[in-house]
Protein backbone atom coordinates (compact mmCIF):
# COMPACT_ATOMS: atom_id res chain seq x y z
CA UNK A 1 0.00 0.00 0.00
CA UNK A 2 1.26 3.44 -0.87
CA UNK A 3 1.85 6.33 1.48
CA UNK A 4 -1.53 7.90 0.65
CA UNK A 5 -3.95 5.67 2.54
CA UNK A 6 -3.50 2.93 5.11
CA UNK A 7 -5.68 0.18 6.54
CA UNK A 8 -5.48 0.47 10.35
CA UNK A 9 -5.79 -2.51 12.67
CA UNK A 10 -8.61 -1.27 14.87
CA UNK A 11 -8.19 -3.97 17.52
CA UNK A 12 -4.48 -3.19 17.87
CA UNK A 13 -5.13 0.53 18.27
CA UNK A 14 -7.79 -0.19 20.88
CA UNK A 15 -5.44 -2.54 22.75
CA UNK A 16 -2.56 -0.02 22.84
CA UNK A 17 -4.99 2.72 23.93
CA UNK A 18 -6.56 0.54 26.64
CA UNK A 19 -3.12 -0.42 27.97
CA UNK A 20 -2.48 3.26 28.58
CA UNK A 21 -5.86 3.70 30.21
CA UNK A 22 -6.79 6.34 27.62
CA UNK A 23 -10.20 7.20 26.25
CA UNK A 24 -10.66 7.92 22.55
CA UNK A 25 -10.80 11.61 23.46
CA UNK A 26 -7.40 11.37 25.20
CA UNK A 27 -5.80 9.61 22.22
CA UNK A 28 -7.31 12.21 19.90
CA UNK A 29 -5.80 14.96 22.05
CA UNK A 30 -2.36 13.33 22.14
CA UNK A 31 -2.40 12.70 18.37
CA UNK A 32 -3.85 16.14 17.55
CA UNK A 33 -6.80 14.52 15.78
CA UNK A 34 -10.55 14.51 16.35
CA UNK A 35 -12.37 11.79 18.29
CA UNK A 36 -14.38 10.69 15.20
CA UNK A 37 -11.08 10.13 13.36
CA UNK A 38 -9.89 7.85 16.19
CA UNK A 39 -13.25 6.09 16.14
CA UNK A 40 -12.99 5.40 12.42
CA UNK A 41 -9.45 4.05 12.84
CA UNK A 42 -10.60 1.70 15.62
CA UNK A 43 -13.36 0.47 13.30
CA UNK A 44 -10.62 -0.53 10.85
CA UNK A 45 -11.66 2.04 8.28
CA UNK A 46 -9.17 3.28 5.73
CA UNK A 47 -7.29 6.33 7.00
CA UNK A 48 -4.59 8.55 5.63
CA UNK A 49 -1.02 7.41 6.23
CA UNK A 50 -0.47 10.65 8.11
CA UNK A 51 -3.35 9.87 10.48
CA UNK A 52 -2.08 6.37 11.28
CA UNK A 53 1.44 7.69 11.78
CA UNK A 54 0.18 10.32 14.23
CA UNK A 55 -1.77 7.67 16.16
CA UNK A 56 1.30 5.43 16.30
CA UNK A 57 3.47 8.29 17.55
CA UNK A 58 0.94 9.19 20.25
CA UNK A 59 0.81 5.55 21.37
CA UNK A 60 4.60 5.43 21.61
CA UNK A 61 5.20 3.13 18.66
CA UNK A 62 6.04 5.74 16.07
CA UNK A 63 9.07 3.78 14.85
CA UNK A 64 6.94 0.72 14.06
CA UNK A 65 3.69 1.89 12.48
CA UNK A 66 3.16 -1.63 11.17
CA UNK A 67 2.03 -2.70 14.63
CA UNK A 68 -1.28 -0.89 14.05
CA UNK A 69 -1.71 -1.74 10.36
CA UNK A 70 -3.52 -4.67 8.76
CA UNK A 71 -1.72 -6.69 6.07
CA UNK A 72 -2.59 -5.58 2.56
CA UNK A 73 -4.67 -7.83 0.37
CA UNK A 74 -4.17 -8.49 -3.36
CA UNK A 75 -2.57 -5.29 -4.56
CA UNK A 76 -3.19 -1.72 -3.42
CA UNK A 77 -6.80 -0.61 -2.85
CA UNK A 78 -8.58 1.63 -5.34
CA UNK A 79 -8.13 4.64 -3.09
CA UNK A 80 -4.37 4.20 -2.89
CA UNK A 81 -4.15 3.89 -6.69
CA UNK A 82 -6.14 7.08 -7.13
CA UNK A 83 -3.84 8.91 -4.74
CA UNK A 84 -0.72 7.79 -6.54
CA UNK A 85 -2.12 9.22 -9.79
CA UNK A 86 -3.82 12.39 -8.57
CA UNK A 87 -4.41 14.34 -5.38
CA UNK A 88 -5.27 13.21 -1.84
CA UNK A 89 -8.46 11.21 -1.39
CA UNK A 90 -9.61 11.34 2.23
CA UNK A 91 -12.67 9.11 2.01
CA UNK A 92 -14.80 6.68 4.00
CA UNK A 93 -15.00 3.16 2.57
CA UNK A 94 -17.65 2.65 -0.12
CA UNK A 95 -20.96 1.28 1.18
CA UNK A 96 -21.58 -2.39 0.45
CA UNK A 97 -25.25 -2.12 -0.53
CA UNK A 98 -26.99 0.82 -2.20
CA UNK A 99 -30.43 0.24 -3.71
CA UNK A 100 -32.98 2.57 -5.27
CA UNK A 101 -30.71 5.59 -5.47
CA UNK A 102 -29.87 5.62 -9.20
CA UNK A 103 -31.81 8.79 -9.87
CA UNK A 104 -30.35 10.49 -6.80
CA UNK A 105 -26.81 9.56 -7.89
CA UNK A 106 -27.35 10.98 -11.38
CA UNK A 107 -28.88 14.23 -10.15
CA UNK A 108 -26.31 14.82 -7.42
CA UNK A 109 -23.41 14.01 -9.73
CA UNK A 110 -24.73 16.52 -12.25
CA UNK A 111 -25.01 19.14 -9.55
CA UNK A 112 -21.46 18.63 -8.33
CA UNK A 113 -19.99 18.63 -11.83
CA UNK A 114 -21.99 21.72 -12.72
CA UNK A 115 -20.46 23.48 -9.72
CA UNK A 116 -16.96 22.52 -10.82
CA UNK A 117 -17.35 23.39 -14.51
CA UNK A 118 -19.34 26.59 -14.02
CA UNK A 119 -17.89 28.57 -11.13
CA UNK A 120 -19.82 31.65 -10.11
CA UNK A 121 -18.73 35.07 -11.27
CA UNK A 122 -17.94 36.28 -7.76
CA UNK A 123 -15.39 33.50 -7.24
CA UNK A 124 -17.61 31.55 -4.86
CA UNK A 125 -19.31 28.22 -5.41
CA UNK A 126 -22.86 26.98 -4.96
CA UNK A 127 -23.23 24.23 -2.39
CA UNK A 128 -25.24 21.04 -2.64
CA UNK A 129 -26.90 20.00 0.61
CA UNK A 130 -28.39 16.52 1.09
CA UNK A 131 -31.06 16.79 3.73
CA UNK A 132 -33.30 14.04 5.09
CA UNK A 133 -34.66 12.39 8.20
CA UNK A 134 -32.42 10.27 10.48
CA UNK A 135 -31.60 6.91 8.93
CA UNK A 136 -32.64 7.77 5.36
CA UNK A 137 -29.10 7.17 4.08
CA UNK A 138 -27.57 10.62 3.55
CA UNK A 139 -24.08 9.55 4.57
CA UNK A 140 -24.36 6.25 2.68
CA UNK A 141 -25.34 8.06 -0.51
CA UNK A 142 -22.55 10.63 -0.14
CA UNK A 143 -20.01 7.84 0.47
CA UNK A 144 -21.24 6.05 -2.63
CA UNK A 145 -20.98 9.23 -4.71
CA UNK A 146 -17.37 10.03 -3.85
CA UNK A 147 -16.23 6.61 -5.06
CA UNK A 148 -17.79 7.05 -8.51
CA UNK A 149 -15.14 7.25 -11.19
CA UNK A 150 -16.85 10.20 -12.87
CA UNK A 151 -16.38 12.33 -9.77
CA UNK A 152 -12.93 10.96 -8.94
CA UNK A 153 -11.76 11.83 -12.43
CA UNK A 154 -13.32 15.29 -12.35
CA UNK A 155 -11.47 16.32 -9.19
CA UNK A 156 -7.84 15.39 -9.89
CA UNK A 157 -6.57 17.47 -6.97
CA UNK A 158 -8.47 15.33 -4.49
CA UNK A 159 -11.66 14.66 -2.56
CA UNK A 160 -11.71 15.58 1.13
CA UNK A 161 -14.28 14.25 3.60
CA UNK A 162 -14.98 15.15 7.22
CA UNK A 163 -17.74 14.02 9.58
CA UNK A 164 -18.77 16.70 12.06
CA UNK A 165 -21.63 15.46 14.26
CA UNK A 166 -23.07 17.39 17.21
CA UNK A 167 -19.71 18.09 18.91
CA UNK A 168 -17.21 18.68 16.13
CA UNK A 169 -13.59 19.61 16.81
CA UNK A 170 -13.44 22.11 13.97
CA UNK A 171 -9.79 23.08 14.28
CA UNK A 172 -8.65 19.45 14.39
CA UNK A 173 -10.72 18.49 11.33
CA UNK A 174 -9.40 21.49 9.38
CA UNK A 175 -5.86 20.49 10.32
CA UNK A 176 -6.61 16.97 9.11
CA UNK A 177 -7.61 18.36 5.72
CA UNK A 178 -4.50 20.51 5.61
CA UNK A 179 -2.23 17.56 6.37
CA UNK A 180 -3.93 15.46 3.70
CA UNK A 181 -3.31 18.25 1.16
CA UNK A 182 0.33 18.40 2.16
CA UNK A 183 0.22 21.87 3.71
CA UNK A 184 3.36 21.71 5.82
CA UNK A 185 2.24 24.07 8.59
CA UNK A 186 -1.40 22.92 8.68
CA UNK A 187 -1.10 21.53 12.19
CA UNK A 188 0.49 24.73 13.49
CA UNK A 189 -2.63 26.87 12.96
CA UNK A 190 -3.70 28.00 16.43
CA UNK A 191 -7.13 29.31 15.43
CA UNK A 192 -9.92 28.21 13.13
CA UNK A 193 -9.59 31.46 11.17
CA UNK A 194 -5.89 30.79 10.54
CA UNK A 195 -6.55 27.21 9.42
CA UNK A 196 -9.35 28.36 7.08
CA UNK A 197 -7.14 31.02 5.52
CA UNK A 198 -4.38 28.51 4.78
CA UNK A 199 -6.79 26.02 3.28
CA UNK A 200 -8.62 28.63 1.19
CA UNK A 201 -5.36 29.96 -0.20
CA UNK A 202 -4.15 26.49 -1.10
CA UNK A 203 -7.45 25.48 -2.74
CA UNK A 204 -8.01 28.68 -4.71
CA UNK A 205 -6.62 27.34 -7.99
CA UNK A 206 -7.26 23.63 -7.42
CA UNK A 207 -10.09 21.29 -8.33
CA UNK A 208 -11.13 19.53 -5.14
CA UNK A 209 -14.45 18.13 -3.94
CA UNK A 210 -15.12 18.98 -0.28
CA UNK A 211 -17.64 16.83 1.60
CA UNK A 212 -18.93 17.95 5.00
CA UNK A 213 -20.95 15.08 6.45
CA UNK A 214 -23.48 15.21 9.30
CA UNK A 215 -23.54 18.94 9.91
CA UNK A 216 -25.34 19.93 13.08
CA UNK A 217 -24.39 23.61 13.32
CA UNK A 218 -24.34 26.07 10.45
CA UNK A 219 -21.33 27.91 11.85
CA UNK A 220 -19.37 24.65 12.04
CA UNK A 221 -20.23 23.75 8.44
CA UNK A 222 -19.32 27.25 7.24
CA UNK A 223 -15.74 26.82 8.43
CA UNK A 224 -15.25 24.02 5.89
CA UNK A 225 -16.61 25.88 2.86
CA UNK A 226 -13.12 26.92 1.81
CA UNK A 227 -13.13 25.72 -1.80
CA UNK A 228 -11.93 27.96 -4.61
CA UNK A 229 -13.81 28.73 -7.84
CA UNK A 230 -13.06 25.28 -9.32
CA UNK A 231 -14.01 23.29 -6.23
CA UNK A 232 -17.38 21.74 -5.41
CA UNK A 233 -18.91 21.34 -1.99
CA UNK A 234 -21.35 18.74 -0.65
CA UNK A 235 -22.99 18.90 2.79
CA UNK A 236 -25.23 16.35 4.52
CA UNK A 237 -27.49 17.27 7.42
CA UNK A 238 -30.70 16.17 9.08
CA UNK A 239 -31.44 19.73 10.25
CA UNK A 240 -33.50 22.01 8.07
CA UNK A 241 -32.20 25.13 9.80
CA UNK A 242 -28.62 24.14 8.94
CA UNK A 243 -29.54 23.44 5.32
CA UNK A 244 -31.28 26.80 4.95
CA UNK A 245 -28.46 28.71 6.65
CA UNK A 246 -25.68 27.09 4.63
CA UNK A 247 -27.33 26.96 1.20
CA UNK A 248 -27.07 29.94 -1.10
CA UNK A 249 -30.73 29.34 -2.04
CA UNK A 250 -33.53 26.85 -1.43
CA UNK A 251 -32.50 25.17 -4.71
CA UNK A 252 -29.25 24.12 -3.04
CA UNK A 253 -31.13 21.67 -0.80
CA UNK A 254 -31.58 18.15 -2.14
CA UNK A 255 -34.18 16.28 -0.09
CA UNK A 256 -33.44 12.56 0.16
CA UNK A 257 -36.64 10.62 0.56
CA UNK A 258 -37.32 7.12 1.88
CA UNK A 259 -37.22 4.23 -0.58
CA UNK A 260 -40.23 3.17 -2.59
CA UNK A 261 -41.84 -0.10 -1.54
CA UNK A 262 -40.30 -1.93 -4.52
CA UNK A 263 -36.80 -0.61 -3.76
CA UNK A 264 -37.20 -1.30 -0.05
CA UNK A 265 -38.18 -4.90 -0.81
CA UNK A 266 -35.20 -5.27 -3.15
CA UNK A 267 -32.87 -3.94 -0.44
CA UNK A 268 -34.28 -6.37 2.12
CA UNK A 269 -33.98 -9.24 -0.36
CA UNK A 270 -30.31 -8.43 -0.97
CA UNK A 271 -29.60 -8.26 2.75
CA UNK A 272 -31.51 -11.43 3.67
CA UNK A 273 -32.05 -13.41 0.44
CA UNK A 274 -32.82 -16.79 2.00
CA UNK A 275 -35.29 -15.34 4.49
CA UNK A 276 -37.06 -13.31 1.78
CA UNK A 277 -37.31 -16.42 -0.40
CA UNK A 278 -38.56 -18.72 2.38
CA UNK A 279 -40.92 -16.19 3.97
CA UNK A 280 -42.17 -14.02 1.09
CA UNK A 281 -45.47 -12.86 2.59
CA UNK A 282 -44.02 -12.11 6.03
CA UNK A 283 -41.03 -10.31 4.48
CA UNK A 284 -43.30 -8.15 2.36
CA UNK A 285 -45.39 -7.25 5.41
CA UNK A 286 -42.24 -6.35 7.34
CA UNK A 287 -40.88 -4.16 4.55
CA UNK A 288 -44.21 -2.36 4.35
CA UNK A 289 -44.12 -1.84 8.12
CA UNK A 290 -40.63 -0.30 7.91
CA UNK A 291 -41.92 2.36 5.51
CA UNK A 292 -38.91 2.52 3.22
CA UNK A 293 -36.37 3.74 5.81
CA UNK A 294 -32.96 2.25 4.86
CA UNK A 295 -31.70 2.25 8.46
CA UNK A 296 -34.66 0.15 9.62
CA UNK A 297 -34.36 -2.24 6.68
CA UNK A 298 -30.62 -2.73 7.16
CA UNK A 299 -30.99 -3.46 10.87
CA UNK A 300 -33.96 -5.78 10.40
CA UNK A 301 -32.16 -7.72 7.66
CA UNK A 302 -29.05 -8.10 9.78
CA UNK A 303 -31.03 -9.26 12.82
CA UNK A 304 -32.83 -11.91 10.80
CA UNK A 305 -29.64 -13.16 9.13
CA UNK A 306 -27.96 -13.45 12.54
CA UNK A 307 -30.96 -15.41 13.81
CA UNK A 308 -30.72 -17.78 10.87
CA UNK A 309 -26.93 -18.22 11.30
CA UNK A 310 -27.55 -19.29 14.88
CA UNK A 311 -29.80 -21.99 13.40
CA UNK A 312 -32.81 -20.59 15.18
CA UNK A 313 -36.11 -20.13 13.43
CA UNK A 314 -36.66 -16.62 12.19
CA UNK A 315 -40.46 -16.81 12.30
CA UNK A 316 -40.73 -15.44 15.84
CA UNK A 317 -38.41 -12.52 15.12
CA UNK A 318 -40.21 -11.75 11.88
CA UNK A 319 -43.49 -11.72 13.78
CA UNK A 320 -42.06 -9.46 16.49
CA UNK A 321 -40.63 -7.02 13.97
CA UNK A 322 -43.89 -6.87 12.03
CA UNK A 323 -45.84 -6.29 15.23
CA UNK A 324 -43.56 -3.67 16.78
CA UNK A 325 -40.48 -1.98 15.32
CA UNK A 326 -39.27 -1.19 18.84
CA UNK A 327 -37.15 -4.35 18.65
CA UNK A 328 -34.92 -2.54 16.16
CA UNK A 329 -34.00 0.21 18.61
CA UNK A 330 -31.82 -2.11 20.71
CA UNK A 331 -29.89 -3.42 17.71
CA UNK A 332 -26.43 -2.07 16.78
CA UNK A 333 -26.47 0.78 14.29
CA UNK A 334 -24.71 0.26 10.94
CA UNK A 335 -21.06 1.33 11.12
CA UNK A 336 -21.44 4.07 8.53
CA UNK A 337 -24.08 5.73 10.66
CA UNK A 338 -22.03 5.65 13.86
CA UNK A 339 -18.94 7.66 12.93
CA UNK A 340 -19.44 10.51 15.33
CA UNK A 341 -21.14 8.67 18.15
CA UNK A 342 -19.25 8.23 21.38
CA UNK A 343 -20.72 4.83 22.18
CA UNK A 344 -18.39 1.86 21.91
CA UNK A 345 -21.23 -0.17 20.38
CA UNK A 346 -23.87 2.35 19.28
CA UNK A 347 -27.45 1.19 18.96
CA UNK A 348 -30.18 2.50 16.70
CA UNK A 349 -31.68 4.19 19.76
CA UNK A 350 -28.44 6.05 20.46
CA UNK A 351 -28.39 7.22 16.85
CA UNK A 352 -31.91 8.62 17.18
CA UNK A 353 -31.14 10.06 20.61
CA UNK A 354 -28.74 12.44 18.90
CA UNK A 355 -31.79 14.25 17.55
CA UNK A 356 -34.13 13.98 20.53
CA UNK A 357 -31.58 14.72 23.27
CA UNK A 358 -31.11 18.23 21.91
CA UNK A 359 -34.76 19.13 22.04
CA UNK A 360 -36.03 21.24 24.89
CA UNK A 361 -37.75 19.29 27.67
CA UNK A 362 -41.16 20.56 26.57
CA UNK A 363 -40.72 19.63 22.90
CA UNK A 364 -39.16 16.26 23.76
CA UNK A 365 -42.24 15.48 25.87
CA UNK A 366 -44.50 16.46 22.97
CA UNK A 367 -42.53 14.18 20.65
CA UNK A 368 -42.84 11.30 23.13
CA UNK A 369 -46.59 11.85 23.33
CA UNK A 370 -46.85 11.32 19.58
CA UNK A 371 -45.52 7.79 20.01
CA UNK A 372 -48.09 6.97 22.67
CA UNK A 373 -51.07 7.73 20.46
CA UNK A 374 -49.63 7.22 16.99
CA UNK A 375 -52.00 5.46 14.58
CA UNK A 376 -50.63 3.12 11.91
CA UNK A 377 -49.49 4.79 9.73
CA UNK A 378 -48.61 7.61 12.14
CA UNK A 379 -50.17 10.74 10.69
CA UNK A 380 -51.53 13.72 12.59
CA UNK A 381 -53.63 16.72 11.73
CA UNK A 382 -52.91 20.19 13.05
CA UNK A 383 -56.15 20.05 15.01
CA UNK A 384 -55.28 16.73 16.67
CA UNK A 385 -51.85 18.05 17.69
CA UNK A 386 -53.47 21.10 19.21
CA UNK A 387 -55.58 18.82 21.40
CA UNK A 388 -52.82 16.34 22.21
CA UNK A 389 -50.34 19.01 23.29
CA UNK A 390 -52.98 21.22 24.94
CA UNK A 391 -51.85 24.35 23.17
CA UNK A 392 -53.66 26.92 21.06
CA UNK A 393 -50.80 27.09 18.58
CA UNK A 394 -48.80 23.86 18.04
CA UNK A 395 -46.86 25.29 15.10
CA UNK A 396 -43.67 26.23 17.02
CA UNK A 397 -43.43 22.65 18.32
CA UNK A 398 -44.13 21.25 14.87
CA UNK A 399 -41.42 23.46 13.35
CA UNK A 400 -38.87 22.21 15.87
CA UNK A 401 -39.72 18.55 15.15
CA UNK A 402 -39.77 19.04 11.38
CA UNK A 403 -36.40 20.78 11.56
CA UNK A 404 -34.89 17.75 13.34
CA UNK A 405 -36.37 15.39 10.78
CA UNK A 406 -38.63 13.87 13.43
CA UNK A 407 -41.88 14.88 11.75
CA UNK A 408 -42.63 15.30 8.05
CA UNK A 409 -45.15 17.69 6.45
CA UNK A 410 -47.68 15.91 4.24
CA UNK A 411 -49.41 18.91 2.76
CA UNK A 412 -51.88 21.32 4.27
CA UNK A 413 -52.08 20.93 8.06
CA UNK A 414 -51.09 17.26 8.20
CA UNK A 415 -47.88 15.60 9.39
CA UNK A 416 -46.32 12.14 9.37
CA UNK A 417 -44.01 10.29 11.76
CA UNK A 418 -42.00 7.31 10.58
CA UNK A 419 -42.70 4.00 12.31
CA UNK A 420 -39.16 3.71 13.71
CA UNK A 421 -39.37 7.23 15.13
CA UNK A 422 -42.77 6.45 16.64
CA UNK A 423 -41.21 3.43 18.38
CA UNK A 424 -38.40 5.66 19.65
CA UNK A 425 -40.94 8.17 20.92
CA UNK A 426 -42.70 5.46 22.92
CA UNK A 427 -39.47 4.55 24.67
CA UNK A 428 -38.94 8.20 25.66
CA UNK A 429 -42.35 8.32 27.25
CA UNK A 430 -41.38 5.46 29.58
CA UNK A 431 -38.23 7.21 30.83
Amino acid sequence: MGKGMARPNGEAIYRYRADKGWSQERLAFEAVLSRPVIGRAEQGRRSTWITVSKIAKALGIGDDVGKILLPTRDGPPIIAQAISETGPFLLPPPPLTVVGRDRDVVQLTQRLLRQEHHPSSDGGNPITIIRGLPGVGKTTLAAFLVHQQELVGSFPDGILWCTLGPTANVLSELAHWGLALGIADAIEASTVAMAKTRLAGFLHSRRVLLVIDDGWRADHVAHFLVGGPHCSMLVTTRLNEVALAVGSSADAIYTLNVLSYADALELFTRLAPAIAAENPRESQELVQKLEGLPLAIHVAGRLLVAEAQNQWGVEDLLRDLRADTETLLKAPAPADMADSLTDAAPTVASLLNRSTDRLSARIRTCFAQLGACAPDPATFSLASLRVLWKTKDPRPIIRALVDRGLLEPMGTSRFRMHALLAAHARTLLRK
